[in-house]
């Protein structure tokens, strides 16, 4: 009986090396400790039985070598594959997380571009209106005095500004008839009659100046 266990456990052992299916680690092991049982119930009685014995601990402790390195060698390639595939993950992650990244500054930059060419737009549309931050200066042309005394010029105006100024006005005041007016206790006409006004209309961007047609008293 003992030995047809053992040549049974070798052809067992022949198939599994040829067909590579190899039992997991610990089973050989296993099957010796119930071999060395049944020899110690059933002692080998000659030669053949003693060989078969020896051949079967042989095939078992080779079978068991194999398997454990058979086993580490499949744990190393899935653990590989694992970190693989985790390692390949996280890059997709990164690139995703980073091609967002881009995208969100990209988008930032843009609306950044945007703001400042609606701001842009919006200070120019009000500069078209209001004149924006130009201002008007008023200096005379061809100063002379008349027969009957009085100083008489042609008012030049410059715009320094980017933008059109409308309705210009300006209000010229002898400062001598003001002085007078104030002093004598003279009425509000007599007053108002010390000042000049001068209806210049709109003036477009002119920093060296722009001569009016008009002639106006500049003091008397």
């Amino acid at each position: 009986m003992p030995i047809l266990v053992m040549l049974g456990t070798l052809a067992w052992w022949i198939f599994a090396s040829v067909s590579r299916k190899l039992p997991p680690p610990g089973m050989s092991i296993s099957l010796l400790g119930a071999y060395a049982i049944l020899m110690a119930i059933w002692p080998p009685e000659n030669k053949w039985s003693k060989g078969a014995f020896i051949a079967t601990v042989i095939a078992m402790t080779a079978m068991e070598i194999t398997s454990i390195k058979r086993t580490d060698e499949d744990n190393r390639v899935l653990n590989n594959q694992i970190r693989t595939g985790i390692d390949s993950t996280l890059k997709e992650q990164r690139d995703g997380f980073g091609a967002s990244l881009d995208k969100m500054k990209l988008l930032v930059e843009q609306g950044g571009k945007l703001f400042s060419q609606q701001q842009e737009l919006s200070k120019n549309t009000i500069g078209e209106i209001t004149g924006g931050d130009g201002f008007c200066w008023i200096d005379f042309y061809g100063l002379s005095v008349r027969a009957d005394g009085v100083l008489v010029g042609r008012p030049m105006v410059g715009n320094q500004g980017r933008f059109t100024l409308y309705g210009v006005r300006a209000t010229l005041i002898d400062l001598d008839q003001m002085e007078a007016a104030t002093k004598d206790g003279n009425t509000l006409e007599s007053y108002l009659g010390s000042q000049k006004i001068i209806e210049i209309g709109d003036i477009p961007r002119s920093p060296n100046g722009l001569i009016l047609s008009e002639i106006v008293e500049v003091s008397k």
